[in-house]
């Protein structure tokens, strides 16, 4: 087929916190055969990351092409000018124009899908699927706003992360789950949506690595044979889905398409930590305020004012019943609590969508407008009927 450069196409698939410390070795003894094919007929080779190598700033960086100090993410939360209240980093804190913007504006098509800190999704030319930082699938955090509900319908459960709960079993379950469901929205952005920039970041082994690396690296200094014989089959498992995906990426290329595997920093074991705020208090140079709010369960649950079309419901033995049953919905318990701070409102939302088996529940301080979480964050795992039931408990 002649070469028409119209047709040229590049797919970037990010793979965060890869690192070939384990990924050369089991691509030489046949585990990853698609990466070890990859990295023989093409090129490959180690790129220095970020200062400190931290995947909002690594990947803002990757793809804009310059430090965090002219782009503007520093890391997983921001302060609020003026104060020392936390959020976290959106695409509108981006301050210079990513890979996506510039193909937009010289008319290219693109489709960007789970690259971390792109919530909420920009107006591209193409499709947008806002990856780490998207706070749930009830959001928009598709573009164009009704592919979303295409793709909730289409591709099934939508996992946005995955998360260890204290089962590695399940915790590797969930991986691969979530690889599999990644794939199916590939497959079918890739019929569907017209491209010539593709860009995907699986985010599940950077998710793996924090909590089992342990069991994978012997020089870690957790690191226990016994269990690590016992998981270590399942990791594996979970990168060879991994290559198998990526085989299949490469399977929906034409010979025009140049295909592209990076990664946003490496990883390796965690030896030691340091405070400098606890350095700082221990040599008498700095002061911590003593006055911490707390919450102390009461003995009934307390008054409140319904929020959302869903439906909560006050129990005698200090439980809330918060049923939600349509995606776009949500159900929210607004209350004061003496034994925290008894100027503000605090509710306790869950939000529940047909296309997640999860139920999230929060507080939310609602005199906070720019980070109205306050803390929470239990998980249910629901089944049928969508219910979720929230015991308060002192943190």
């Amino acid at each position: 087929m002649p070469h028409n450069p119209s047709r040229r196409r590049v797919f970037l698939y990010g793979i965060d916190a890869a690192t070939f410390a384990i990924l050369r070795p089991w691509a030489e003894e046949g585990l990853l055969p698609n990466l070890a094919r990859l990295m023989r007929d093409g090129s490959s080779g180690v790129l220095t990351s970020t200062i400190p190598a931290s995947t909002p700033l690594a990947w803002s960086s990757m793809v804009t092409g310059v430090w965090p100090g002219k782009h503007g993410i520093y890391g997983f939360t921001k302060t609020k000018p003026g104060s020392y209240e936390l959020t976290i980093p959106t695409s509108r804190d981006r301050r210079r124009p990513a890979i996506w913007n510039l193909l937009s504006d010289a008319g290219v098509p693109s489709v960007v899908v789970d690259v971390p800190f792109t919530y909420p999704p920009e107006p591209i030319q193409g499709v947008m699927v806002s990856g780490m930082g998207t706070p749930d699938v009830t959001r928009a955090f598709v573009h164009p706003a009704p592919l979303r509900e295409v793709l909730l319908r289409e591709c099934g459960a939508f996992p946005l992360d995955v998360f260890y709960r204290g089962d590695v079993a399940e915790f590797l379950a969930d991986a691969r789950a979530a690889i599999d469901h990644r794939m199916r929205l590939v497959r079918f952005l890739h019929r569907e949506v017209a491209w010539r920039f593709f860009m995907l970041v699986v985010t599940v082994t950077d998710r793996l690595q924090h909590v089992l690396w342990k069991h994978i690296d012997p020089r870690h200094p957790l690191h226990d044979p016994v269990e690590a014989r016992r998981w270590l089959p399942g990791i594996r498992d979970v990168y060879r889905r991994l290559d198998e995906s990526l085989g299949e990426v490469e399977s929906l290329l034409d010979d025009q398409t140049v295909l592209l595997v990076a990664s946003d920093h490496g990883f390796g074991p965690l030896e030691r930590s340091i405070s400098l705020l606890h350095w700082l208090k221990g040599q008498g140079l700095a002061a911590l305020g003593e006055e911490v709010w707390r919450f102390a369960p009461p003995a009934r649950a307390p008054k409140f004012r319904p929020r959302g079309p869903g439906r909560v419901t006050r129990r005698t033995d200090g439980r809330f019943t918060v049923e939600v049953r349509r995606p776009d919905q949500f159900a929210g318990a607004v209350f004061r609590l003496t034994d925290l701070d008894p100027r503000r409102l605090y509710e306790l939302r869950a939000t529940v969508s047909d296309a997640t088996p999860y139920v999230q529940v929060e507080f939310d301080d609602l005199g906070r407008r720019e980070a109205p979480i306050l803390g929470g964050g239990a998980v249910y795992r629901t089944t049928g009927r969508v219910t979720a039931l929230f015991q308060p408990r002192k943190p």
